[in-house]
């Protein structure tokens, strides 16, 4: 035989070898996405599930937000709700799912791409006449364990705060989460008269509190999630920071009575939002009841019941309509668990604490159009309305106390979690007031 004819006899036989070769040497790898629409995988066992694009994370500590298990049966809806974990770990900047299908297996990979997780807390805040600076350390991905654990300072005006916290979102199994918040917080609180539309101060305090706080969580579904909550806060008041004019108020009016405070609440949120690049979709509803037992003055135990209802709805050519409607509502006579508004939470344009009550009705609405969409950046112009109501009775909850329009730029940086910057510029419409310009961190809500 010919040398020529032995090397055709021989790529005979292997193309042979490969036709007759069992089909499970040719193995199949489909999204899990197009791996769902396949008839031919009911029934096929989970041989594996791993991790590729980790460069910090350990994979045995991500496999704890999991459902997906080897040796069981493959279970696509198990699968989507661990891809949303993983996504809602918030420490990734993309996560997608893949199936390597073989004639009885499934092979399950998790393609990731990491973020920036450890992030030092350096930012300046301005508006509704105050001044907040802080500076910390946060690490949302602590020793490549998917667990948070943070700190930082920081001085609101002249007054100085501190926050500790740890947080792990898989702490029994994937559905149960925990954060264990530690407070030392000192805030000056100015209160307006609210029946009049001109800004008039009638009283005010220096606030101290020791907070310490354990929220403990169970996921009873993808769109709903549930919260106990267990608080001690230990408050102290004095005149140190006010200015002469509250100082004079007080003269009338005095300081609250230090209280301490044992409060239990229980938290519910239904519904899904989830990221969209820098945009968001989805809704959310949340409701909340705390019980508050308090020590200390004239004080009397009361409940304090809140609901937030957060949407966002996708537009065209990179918008989205963002919404947030809440409403608080308590009993208590306890000056320093009224809800303040203004300033640097929920109405721009006023000053800090513009709007207090025992009640309130809050309004934002913003058009979130993104104007440069870039790997490492984007860049958001932000109309928006904010509106308030506050009373200290839930009957006079109707009429508007305070309103306003303007326009924000956010910065966002997609490969570093949770940074975005914005620069507002509101206006009263309903109520005066001559604090226009904000500067933050984060997104508005």
């Amino acid at each position: 035989m010919t040398s020529s004819a032995f090397f055709c006899l021989l790529a005979f036989m292997l193309n042979l070898s490969v036709l007759m070769a069992p089909k499970a040497l040719f193995a199949e790898t489909h999204s899990c996405e197009q791996a769902e629409s396949n008839p031919s995988i009911k029934g096929l066992k989970v041989t594996s599930i791993d991790f590729r694009g980790l460069v910090k994370t350990d994979s045995v500590q991500l496999s704890r937000f999991l459902e997906s298990n080897i040796q069981e049966e493959l279970s696509f809806e198990k699968l989507a709700t661990d891809l949303a974990r993983l996504q809602d770990l918030g420490i990734f900047s993309r996560v997608s799912c893949n199936i390597e299908l073989n004639e009885q297996t499934a092979k399950v990979l998790f393609d990731v791409e990491e973020k920036w997780t450890t992030i030092p807390i350096i930012k300046f805040t301005s508006g509704g006449g105050v001044r907040q600076q802080t500076l910390g350390l946060l690490d949302a991905n602590f020793l490549g364990q998917a667990r948070e654990i943070g700190a930082f300072v920081e001085k609101l005006g002249d007054a100085w705060s501190g926050v500790i916290w740890f947080k792990d979102a898989a702490i029994f199994d994937p559905r149960w989460s925990l954060l264990v918040q530690a407070w030392s917080i000192h805030r000056l609180r100015t209160k307006y008269v609210q029946e009049i539309s001109e800004v008039q101060i009638k009283t005010g305090f220096f606030q101290s509190r020791q907070k310490y706080q354990i929220d403990l969580a169970r996921e009873w579904s993808s769109t709903w999630k549930s919260t106990a909550i267990f608080e001690f806060n230990q408050d102290q008041f004095s005149d140190q920071f006010l200015d002469d004019e509250i100082k004079l108020k007080l003269m009338s009016t005095g300081l609250p009575p230090a209280t301490r405070a044992s409060i239990i609440g229980l938290v519910n949120r239904w519904g899904r939002i989830t990221a969209d690049r820098s945009l968001f979709k989805g809704q959310e509803l949340e409701q909340s009841v705390r019980y508050y037992s308090i020590l200390g003055g004239n004080s009397h135990d009361f409940l304090q019941n809140e609901l937030r209802w957060r949407g966002f709805f996708p537009l065209l050519a990179q918008s989205s309509l963002a919404w947030q409607l809440r409403m608080g509502l308590s009993d208590t006579n306890v000056l320093q668990y009224w809800y303040y508004l203004g300033g640097l939470d929920g109405i721009r344009g006023f000053r800090d604490n513009r709007f207090a009550g025992r009640n309130f009705l809050l309004g934002n609405f913003e058009l979130r159009q993104n104007f440069v969409v870039h790997p490492s950046l984007h860049l958001q112009l932000v109309p928006f309305i904010d509106s308030v109501a506050v009373s200290e009775r839930i009957e006079y909850l109707d009429a508007v106390d305070g309103s306003s329009a303007g326009v924000g730029v956010r910065i966002l940086l997609p490969k570093v979690y949770r940074l975005v910057v914005r620069l507002d510029y509101a206006v009263p419409i309903k109520s005066k007031d001559d604090e226009r310009l904000g500067l933050g961190v984060q997104h508005f809500f």
